[in-house]
């Protein structure tokens, strides 16, 4: 717009009507929305990776706590445009009265907490909603969700008992994008310190 400032009134007022009325003015630019798919799926690598932590620590836990556990295999889409390929049924397996059932576990990396009283939020983010459409299609709820704080040394453990309590919300996700999610009241979690394997 800078440029064209530099022309004269009746040319802007021309320009303006001839951009209004082109059909082609609210189609996206292919080359910005590609480079906008790629810039986001780098921030999406960055997490996936930092989230590692998250899920060690929640993996030692259950493992100072008995039981037998495994973290489960994860792959990257070499580009956005193959994320469905990637996009995996869980964290960690745990083996629960001779069946192996799925954890999965997220980190809030905005905020330290130790219980519900600071924790800073009314709700605790369980899942983007189409995932948990897809999960409703398939019928493969998780035995539970961590939502791991920071530091890794407490999480907010959310069961799919509470669903029918869930609230969806739009949230504006460190990669940039805004996602519809699903959020359970924090008066509904358990809020538990992560124990360390000695």
């Amino acid at each position: 717009m800078g440029a064209i400032k530099s022309y004269y009134h009746e040319e802007i007022c021309q320009m303006d009507d001839e951009i209004h009325n082109d059909p082609r003015a609210d189609m996206p630019n292919p080359e910005e929305e590609s480079a906008r798919n790629a810039e986001t799926h780098e921030k999406f690598k960055r997490l996936h990776a930092e989230s590692g932590k998250a899920v060690m620590a929640v993996y030692n836990h259950l493992k100072s706590k008995g039981y037998e556990v495994g973290i489960r295999a994860s792959t990257m889409a070499a580009n956005p445009d193959e994320w469905e390929a990637h996009s995996d049924g869980g964290d960690i397996d745990i083996l629960i009265d001779s069946c192996i059932r799925i954890l999965e576990v997220k980190q809030v990396r905005q905020a330290d907490f130790t219980c519900k009283n600071d924790f800073p939020w009314p709700d605790v983010v369980v899942e983007n909603v189409p995932r948990t459409d897809r999960r409703e299609q398939k019928g493969d709820w998780p035995i539970c969700w961590y939502a791991v704080d920071k530091d890794c040394s407490h999480a907010a453990v959310i069961s799919p008992e509470t669903k029918d309590s869930w609230v969806q919300k739009t949230a504006h996700a460190p990669d940039g994008v805004t996602r519809k999610t699903w959020n359970c009241p924090k008066g509904l979690v358990k809020f538990i310190k992560l124990e360390k394997i000695l």
